[in-house]
């Protein structure tokens, strides 16, 4: 493949302006490489669909409890975790979905919209246990912003960042 400009391969080709390289030159590096270009391609398809297949949603809330509970028990045996277990069904998310109205309690998302994670409100390695009562659902965002704080602690950091981007929002309009 010639990278000079113009192309000294292919003197009477176009040379395109960004990646400096004649058209013809472009069209060869396509044939050769036409497999490998293919198989990247359906990897990374076949990668979209397990991550899509890993949030969960409520089409998909069988498996996935099922799954979160097989996760749960290996990290219990592996970390030594002696926390109270209590075996979550899919109703149990259901009717914690009804309670929290299909929304995130962190940000309010609608879970129709945005997948959810099952979340400890007070962190197994905080002293929390894996009992229903311990258990929220939130959007990904929400989860991963929280972190080990206790629900508490996470929330009013959340309400008080809303808050500032809220006075901020009304100063910039009385500015404007």
């Amino acid at each position: 493949m010639c990278d000079l400009n113009p192309c000294l391969r292919h003197p009477d080709s176009e040379v395109m302006p960004k990646s400096h390289r004649c058209l013809e030159c472009i069209s060869e590096y396509n044939e050769e490489n036409h497999e490998h270009l293919r198989v990247a391609y359906e990897q990374a398809e076949m990668d979209k669909q397990r991550k899509q297949m890993r949030l969960v949603r409520q089409e998909n809330l069988d498996a996935r409890v099922r799954n979160s509970w097989v996760y749960f028990t290996r990290q219990t045996k592996f970390y030594g975790w002696e926390a109270e277990r209590q075996k979550i069904t899919v109703e149990d998310i259901e009717d914690l979905l009804h309670r929290q109205e299909g929304e995130c309690l962190g940000c309010y998302a609608n879970f129709e919209d945005a997948p959810f994670e099952i979340e400890h409100i007070t962190p197994i390695i905080a002293g929390g246990k894996h009992v229903l009562g311990n258990l929220q659902l939130l959007c990904i965002p929400c989860n991963r912003g929280k972190q080990a704080y206790c629900h508490e602690d996470w929330i009013s950091r959340v309400r008080h960042r809303q808050v500032v981007d809220y006075l901020m929002a009304l100063e910039n309009l009385e500015v404007e």
